[in-house]
């Protein structure tokens, strides 16, 4: 009846995130990143992390998260710089990266937007692309002519699902805000335009930019940086423990995570305890369902449980699972939100992924921990 197992994100290597308890390498989890990856720092700065090495991220506060997020092409050619603006009257400032290539525009009759145009060769029609970007205001504006000073058009060929969002703040006073459209005709180019100053041409300096990203997806990810051509981050793929049968009580015990992933309804992600098959499995599930979460539990190749419970899957929450035979249950933030009474027997349970367990449905999002005890009775 105690804690076997602890992961918190705390030291890293390339390659590897090292787990807190049993203090032996079977508890570290690999991981791999085919390129550099961008986190946000303790110092609150935007920073380049190297091929391979996890990236422990502070965007959400004090405490780290490992995060781990799909592959995805920046398809702004300038990230710092923005789009492809008709002249370039800007002043520079610091930027969230501690660079001095944040841009204060000055607007004009014929300069008071970013523009960017998407090719028609790289989409197909229905495709969903997402603009995000940082910004800081430096004082009120002289004309509000925009709720928020932000309007964002899609200008051709592409339309604006739902309404811009703020997805981060307070990177070095900087928010950042996010966009997504849906290709109309992929046979056409598409127009993408953010107007920092009135339509008409009357605006004022009193905002900063940084970080202008288009990424072909539902929602917005880590900011990938570009200086003169598109750049693609690779996938975080790969994340598991070792060999964990001598901490890992198969016949009960508590799964216990704090985690949220990238998107509401998006990809079928996925963390398990497993044998390294589909045969056992105990499961939490980020599944294409917006707002539901389930589990799954497979015992000798047997599916014992499988249910789901209400929760917005991109708020930051503590699950506890138990299993047991006969008593199966989940709690949310401290509240029973699932419980099944089916038998079992056979589960065999040794390692820890941020997989279905065959490193498929691949967990994209941020873990704050993983705790595993080895009794029902520590739920």
């Amino acid at each position: 009846m105690a804690l076997k197992y602890l992961y918190v994100p705390s030291g890293y290597k390339a390659g590897t995130s090292y787990g807190v308890l049993p203090n032996v390498a079977n508890a570290d989890l690999a991981l791999v990143r085919g390129s550099s990856g961008t986190r946000v720092n303790a110092d609150g700065l935007i920073e380049s992390m190297v091929t391979n090495v996890p990236r422990l991220d502070y965007t959400n506060g004090s405490c780290p998260t490992l995060l781990t997020e799909p592959e995805r092409t920046n398809l702004v050619v300038n990230s710092a710089g923005g789009f492809d603006p008709d002249s370039t009257p800007f002043a520079n400032t610091s930027a969230p990266d501690g660079t001095n290539t944040a841009q204060i525009p000055t607007p004009t009759t014929v300069f008071n937007r970013y523009q960017h145009t998407v090719s028609a060769s790289s989409l197909d029609t229905d495709t969903k692309i997402t603009y995000s970007w940082y910004r800081k205001r430096l004082s009120t504006p002289d004309i509000p002519t925009y709720v928020g000073d932000i309007h964002i058009q899609a200008l051709v060929n592409c339309t604006q699902v739902g309404n811009t969002i703020e997805i981060g703040s307070d990177v070095k006073g900087y928010d950042r805000f996010s966009a997504t459209f849906n290709i109309t005709d992929g046979s056409l180019d598409s127009i993408i335009r953010l107007y920092f100053g009135d339509v008409v041409g009357v605006g004022n300096s009193s905002v900063v930019y940084f970080g202008h990203q288009v990424e072909v997806g539902e929602y917005a990810t880590s900011y990938i940086p570009t200086s003169g051509g598109t750049v693609t981050r690779s996938a975080d793929t790969g994340v598991i423990s070792g060999d964990l049968s001598s901490y890992i009580n198969s016949s009960e015990g508590v799964l216990e995570i704090k985690a949220k992933a990238l998107f509401n309804g998006g990809n079928d992600v996925r963390i398990s305890l497993s044998d390294g098959t589909d045969d056992n499995r105990l499961g939490l599930i980020w599944g294409a369902n917006t707002d539901i979460i389930s589990i799954i539990v497979e015992a000798d190749t047997t599916t014992v449980a499988n249910g789901s419970f209400t929760q917005d899957q991109t708020e930051m929450a503590t699950f506890k699972i138990k299993w047991k035979s006969g008593d199966i249950q989940v709690k949310l933030n401290g509240t029973v939100v699932l419980t099944d009474t089916s038998s079992f027997s056979g589960l065999t349970l040794d390692q820890l992924s941020f997989s279905k367990g065959t490193q498929v449905n691949q967990f994209e999002g941020n873990v704050q921990y993983i705790k595993v005890y080895d009794s029902a009775t520590d739920f």
